[in-house]
């Protein structure tokens, strides 16, 4: 059984809308690695929602400037990690990519 499988991906989202950066950045380092070159597991965590929001509305303000740089940074790599993959759901024109994930980085 894997971590997908398992139930991890939505107990990563609440690590990740904690508001301890002590929480947020290993959530965001662990959902940054099993996303990375993994189309499932993009595809899962972008279907995802948690408290009635998508997982990819929380990683875009994740981005914002209010935020310390190492969330900012980890939520980029997230973002970036699930456009590589290939997931369907978030394309390279997409607002998320162009304004909040590549300025960041």
């Amino acid at each position: 059984m894997n971590l997908t499988q398992a139930g991890g991906i939505p107990f990563l989202a609440r690590l990740i809308q904690a508001d301890y950066e002590e929480l947020q950045v290993p959530a965001l380092k662990c959902l940054a690695a099993i996303c990375f070159t993994n189309r499932a597991v993009s595809d899962i965590v972008c279907a995802t929602n948690f408290m009635g929001k998508p997982i990819l509305d929380v990683l875009t303000a994740l981005v914002s400037r209010s935020n310390e740089p190492a969330v900012q940074l980890n939520g980029s790599k997230c973002l970036t990690y699930i456009h590589r993959s290939g997931s369907s759901y978030l394309k390279s024109d997409d607002f998320m990519i162009l304004y909040k994930a590549l300025p960041c980085l």
